[in-house]
């Protein structure tokens, strides 16, 4: 099991924003203190962040988990305040969870189409399915795909990830449809190679 989480919460600035640290976080300071609702957000979360560090742990590793129990922070402060009652431990697990899905879902449509070429399957594959495809294998498909050619790359990131059609992936980058074509089908092609290289 892994060790105890190490808190950092994140505060909303309307103000003032300081420069990001070395790892990347952005540390956020009130000029004149946290409202009433950022306190009762901070109280709710402080309550239950340990149970949705550690939810959350299971999936992703450590510093992924806590840029994830940030985000679920920052996204409870833009609720309204209809939405803010009913707020308990499950409540913020689920949010966690829902943000999880959202950063992973590009990679699982890339995933399914790989295994689509290879199975003829016409099912996209979501962590929800009877198989669920696994935080750590979608994040082998983000490593993967970082180390194609950049048109091969962007091709299967518009086209695959982002759902867009040959013909919009070909205006934004400038090239003929069956040229983003044949990007994608080789990207999808050496994904696929590399990731059972890997298996």
């Amino acid at each position: 099991m892994a060790s105890g989480p190490k808190r950092t919460i994140p505060v909303p600035a309307p103000k003032k924003i300081t420069t990001p640290g070395p790892l990347g976080k952005r540390r956020m300071r009130h000029e004149s203190g946290p409202s009433p609702h950022t306190e009762t957000m901070l109280s709710l979360f402080d309550a239950h962040y340990e149970a949705l560090y550690c939810d959350l742990r299971r999936l992703t590793p450590p510093q992924e988990t806590e840029d994830l129990c940030q985000q679920t922070f920052l996204y409870l402060c833009n609720l309204q305040e209809s939405e803010r009652k009913a707020l308990d431990e499950d409540s913020l697990i689920r949010i966690g969870h829902s943000l999880l899905q959202a950063r992973y879902r590009p990679f699982q449509r890339i995933h399914s189409a790989m295994r689509n070429r290879v199975l003829g399957a016409e099912r996209e594959e979501t962590m929800h399915t009877p198989q669920p495809t696994s935080t750590q294998k979608l994040r082998r498909v983000r490593r993967e795909l970082s180390a194609l050619p950049c048109d091969i790359q962007q091709s299967v990131r518009m086209v695959i990830a982002e759902k867009q059609s040959l013909q919009q992936a070909a205006r934004r980058m400038g090239v003929t449809v069956d040229l983003v074509d044949t990007w994608t089908s080789t990207g999808l092609e050496l994904l696929t190679k590399r990731m059972c290289n890997h298996d």
